[in-house]
């Protein structure tokens, strides 16, 4: 039996170097990195089957958070594959939760097993969960996340003889102010100690212990754990839906805690081959991906089958002895790399083994744009975003400026501001679309204009947003309006030629309008962009007239982050 898989083995090693090679070195173009898949991908999807998720369906605010974690190995589900969101975490288990994120698994449970063996034979425990926690109590306390106090009490042999107001109970629900604290030095987060505006904004930052203050203002800092209408709610137990969302807000600390690396590209090819030998058939993918930096990149995936004497149809289902697969996520489905199609835009997670740990898809194959929808405006924001709220579906903004009158007025002194956002709200980064959940991926930080709507409820819900390239300059222009092609136009006024795409926001008697309305000799104000990279003009708002304008505007304005 041993023989048998070492040969099998040595086969797929030596296949996949060697076609890797000769697919490799035949392309005549920059090339990347090759990355294969891993051998138990097939065994993380079987486990991230959560039944309980998939009953409240696609919108479920927190389910790429929950997916993602369990695809990355650091959040599990329980029995019956369910996850039981709704359930609160304890602290030992937000401490095993934490220490997986940051790959210190393996040495907690090294940890556990010299804790275990130096227990008199009548103290060891029977139970491997009781085993395993401790192991997450002694990185816990060497690395100052508990005190040594709190690591007494929690090795406690009979926990219900402890207090639970004033000892650490390691089976009762974690607080929130226990979660920022833990993840903040976990993380490396550098506490704050001088006087800042994020904490003391939230109505109840008194009741904030102290001593935890300078690791909460870290991980509010960081967006890795936010409140809820101005509330911060740190004595509050913490569910394990919302523990998702917190990891995977932090997942940039996460990833370089694992000597992980996101890059992103768009699939160029698929090739599929397949060759019998020895009683073995060989299934062999490899993707290529255009990446960022426009080299490409190859993953290679493979699966060996068994074949039985004197098979002939080799298309029957047959089951893998090996395999080396990738995690893909796509539209809010986890698969294999069988869900993965050309033009597919995606960011993939590798390790140093050059491995690839889960491939997401952000934008299936090319999507058609959208026709401008004949929407009421009632007004033109710019703000920058401080994070995308997916349970309230609220953009969280600040330093929020409405445009009047051909320019920008500051509205908003207190700090933040929430804007409802739709699930079919058209986002763009520069003449891309992407998904209202893409924003906490890529663009907490960045500015951006958002045209809004008052719907019948009276509240003012976000219709488009803008998401700006933080290197381009702003200016204001006024004057008439003389096309010159479907992308291009001209201002009689300054006589200069913007671009514009179909990201442009484009308002005509309140209401939006595809550039194909756009008329000759209109009367506008817009706002624009010098496009460093494309050394150009954009317009990015361009708003319809009925009248004159009193004054001419023609002011730079420089951006401040």
């Amino acid at each position: 039996m041993f023989k048998s898989i070492l040969k099998i083995f040595v086969v797929f090693i030596c296949t996949a170097f060697i076609f890797n090679t000769i697919i490799v070195s035949a392309v005549d173009q920059p090339t990347g990195d090759t990355y294969t898949g891993v051998e138990k991908a097939v065994d993380i999807l079987k486990r991230i089957e959560f039944t309980d998720i998939e009953a409240l369906g696609p919108d479920y605010w927190a389910r790429d958070a929950i997916y993602d974690m369990a695809a990355l190995s650091i959040i599990k589900g329980k029995e019956k594959k369910t996850f039981d969101g709704s359930a609160p975490v304890t602290r030992i288990q937000a401490l095993a939760l934490i220490y997986r994120a940051i790959g210190k698994e393996t040495e907690a449970k090294q940890a556990a097993a010299i804790v275990e063996q130096m227990r008199q034979q009548n103290d060891k425990k029977i139970n491997s969960a009781e085993v395993w926690a401790d192991g997450y109590l002694q990185l816990a306390v060497k690395d100052g996340l508990i005190t040594q106090q709190q690591f007494d009490d929690a090795l406690a042999y009979d926990q219900t003889a402890l207090n639970p107001q004033k000892d650490f109970i390691k089976n009762a629900p974690a607080q929130r102010q226990e979660i920022g604290e833990w993840m903040a030095k976990a993380l490396g987060l550098t506490p704050v100690y001088t006087q800042q505006n994020i904490l003391s904004g939230f109505h109840d930052y008194k009741a904030v212990d102290p001593s935890k203050t300078p690791y909460l203002e870290a991980v509010l800092k960081e967006k890795i754990m936010k409140g809820n209408h101005n509330f911060l709610y740190p004595q509050d137990n913490i569910l394990r839906e919302q523990m998702a969302q917190v990891l995977k807000n932090a997942e940039k600390f996460i990833l370089s805690k694992q000597a992980f690396t996101k890059k992103y590209g768009y699939i160029e090819s698929i090739t599929e081959t397949s060759k019998r030998e020895k009683g073995q058939m060989i299934k062999t993918t490899l993707i290529k991906i255009r990446n960022a930096e426009e080299k490409i990149d190859y993953v290679l995936t493979q699966r060996i089958y068994a074949l039985p004497d004197n098979i002939l149809d080799t298309s029957q289902d047959l089951a893998a002895i090996h395999q080396k697969e990738i995690i893909v996520r796509k539209e809010g489905v986890y698969g294999s790399s069988e869900l993965l199609e050309e033009n597919d835009v995606i960011e993939y997670i590798v390790d140093q083994n050059h491995q690839i740990k889960v491939v997401r898809v952000v934008a299936p194959e090319k999507r058609a744009e959208q026709p401008v929808k004949s929407l009421s405006i009632s007004s033109i924001y710019k703000a920058n975003i401080y994070v995308y709220d997916a349970y309230d579906s609220d953009l969280i903004l600040n330093n929020l400026k409405k445009f009047e009158n051909g320019q920008w007025v500051l509205t908003d002194t207190n700090g933040y501001t929430a804007l409802k956002v739709k699930q079919d709200t058209a986002v763009y980064t520069g003449n891309t679309r992407i998904s209202v959940q893409d924003i906490n991926k890529y663009y907490t930080d960045s500015e951006a204009y958002i045209a809004v709507g008052r719907e019948n409820d009276g509240v003012e819900r976000a219709i488009y947003i803008i998401i700006r390239d933080m290197e381009d300059v702003e200016k204001l222009y006024t004057g008439s309006l003389r096309p010159m092609s479907a992308a291009t136009f001209k201002l009689r006024k300054q006589n200069i030629t913007f671009r514009y795409g179909d990201s442009a926001i484009i308002i005509k008697d309140g209401q939006a309008i595809g550039r194909d309305k756009l008329a000759t000799d209109d009367k506008i104000y817009m706002v624009a962009n010098w496009r460093h990279h494309a050394e150009e003009f954009a317009a990015d708002i361009i708003l319809v007239q009925t009248e004159e304008p009193a004054k001419d505007i023609n002011q730079q304005k420089k951006w401040k982050k």
